[in-house]
């Protein structure tokens, strides 16, 4: 068969598919896959040619569609996203699989420890009621080299890490200690310097925990104190690293954005999720892997090794290529709420820059789904999952994109469409594949050893009809030939 890989320019540039260069006589193999849900997945070929040839393939194409036509026809479309260029026994890399020029960090604000002495550092903490002892000791302690020691000699006596402590009214605080218990039990408290209990935890047996209480967001006092007491007279305990500060707030930096990178390549969003952070940590870690990461960058192999006196090598360039679906994994969805799944898909697919809803190809199917937009998800992990709900009959569905940025979202076809026999893939009833039309499908294998199936069984019933999830069109030494994943089993 005759077939053509094309060059077309970068989406971001213009959404014409029109062909710039055909590649074909550069690719010594070629491979590209179709999903069930994805649609043009992803594909890798092998490029030749001379040293100069590689080097400009290698540094001026990233990013670029590749089409895989015959005659007027596109079968399969997708963007380079990694080259692997060897020379002289050398690899070299770009990619984009990394890249993001619009990017936002979501992060955790909490306040400073409001006890200035919890880790017991520079004083003992005071005495609540009166305990027999009350010690600072270097016997048992977590945090810095001391802690504190209590025996009780009645209930509610102990020690206080801290008074006088200002609250903002209406806000939540998290309390918290190191406990080392000898014996009896012990309370960790907030309290109120009216001597209300605003928040307190129990320990539960002996040993070493990890007491924490809340002080609700309703509370309305502003004096406080931290103490710990016992509930009976023996009662052992050492404690060490009490903490008072405001309760974690999720928090997010405004999209920090690389516009000559946009309009070079097109938006691609990159949320970060971190730890405990200030707001200026939290925009200058945006910034940094905004400029670590908004345009590629060529590198070496993470591994490499020398090569021997006298060893020559042929320079090779591998191309990987992802089907524009990959694109929709670039933008963060503003979609939310419940709809119908095709109104949702119709909602998603308009928040894509490289696609549009008048293009596509979306039944209606009234199943409920649920996008929450307070967590960023990418476009198409949204869409992927309304595509794998299928609808409320059980019925199986497909979707994904396909050449010229057309979407398509349909239920799964019923008939069967390929027959395997004798190692040969037909059309059903016969007669050979066109192999660049060879698709995710149901295939009746012939040839299949199978067990009795009872009499007026659907077609379905046959264990011979199988649903091919993801088929591949592969090209190598002058020959084609056609590979396929099944679906995979359900547990």
């Amino acid at each position: 068969m005759t077939f053509s890989i094309n060059l077309a320019d970068n989406p971001a540039n213009t959404r014409d598919s029109a062909a710039l260069i055909n590649l074909t006589p550069l690719f010594r193999t070629w491979r590209h896959s179709t999903k069930d849900v994805g649609g043009n997945w992803q594909a890798e070929g092998e490029v030749v040619g001379d040293a100069g040839e590689l080097e400009s393939f290698f540094l001026q194409h990233l990013g670029k569609r590749i089409q895989v036509a015959q005659g007027a026809v596109d079968y399969w479309e997708g963007q380079v996203v990694r080259m692997e260029l060897t020379r002289g026994g050398q690899t070299f890399v770009r990619s984009m699989e990394a890249m993001a020029n619009r990017v936002k960090v979501l992060y955790s604000k909490v306040g400073d420890n409001l006890l200035t002495n919890g880790d017991v550092e520079s004083a003992s903490w005071v005495t609540e009621g009166t305990p027999n002892i009350v010690a600072s000791c270097s016997g048992w302690y977590t945090t810095g080299s001391r802690s504190m020691y209590c025996l009780a000699d009645a209930a509610n006596e102990g020690m206080v890490a801290g008074s006088s402590i200002t609250l903002n009214r209406l806000g939540a605080y998290d309390c918290s200690m190191i406990t080392n218990v000898a014996s009896g039990t012990w309370t960790l408290q907030t309290v109120a310097s009216t001597n209300d209990v605003i928040a307190q935890r129990a320990t539960a047996g002996c040993g070493r925990t990890w007491l924490q209480c809340q002080v609700p967001e309703t509370n309305l006092h502003e004096d406080v104190e931290v103490r710990i007491i016992s509930a009976a007279n023996g009662d052992e305990i050492y404690a060490d690293g009490a903490i008072l500060r405001t309760s974690p707030v999720r928090s997010e930096t405004k999209w920090w954005a690389d516009a000559r990178s946009s309009d070079a390549y097109g938006n691609i969003e990159a949320v970060y999720l971190e730890r405990e952070m200030t707001d200026d940590e939290a925009d200058g870690y945006a910034q940094r892997k905004l400029a670590e990461n908004a345009w590629p960058r060529t590198k070496p192999a993470e591994r490499g090794q020398t090569v021997a006196v006298g060893d020559t090598q042929e320079d090779s360039l591998i191309v990987t290529c992802m089907g524009t679906v990959w694109t929709l994994g670039w933008k963060h969805a503003l979609t939310d709420g419940t709809a119908n799944a095709n109104t949702h898909m119709v909602a998603l697919l308009d928040e894509a820059r490289f696609f549009d809803s008048d293009d596509a190809s979306i039944d209606t199917n009234a199943v409920e789904v649920y996008i929450e937009s307070g967590n960023p998800t990418p476009l198409w992990r949204e869409m992927e999952k309304i595509i794998k709900r299928g609808d409320d009959s059980g019925a199986s569905w497909t979707g994904g994109a396909y050449p010229a940025f057309r979407f398509r979202y349909n239920a799964r076809q019923g008939g069967t469409q390929y027959q395997f026999v004798n190692g040969r893939m037909e059309y059903y009833g016969g007669g050979d594949i066109q192999p660049l039309e060879f698709a995710p499908g149901w295939c009746l294998m012939v040839d299949m050893p199978v067990e009795h199936t009872p009499a007026g069984g659907s077609a379905d019933d046959d264990p011979r009809r199988v649903w091919l999830a993801e088929t591949w069109f592969v090209y190598e030494n002058g020959q084609t030939r056609l590979e396929w994943m099944r679906e995979e089993d359900e547990l």
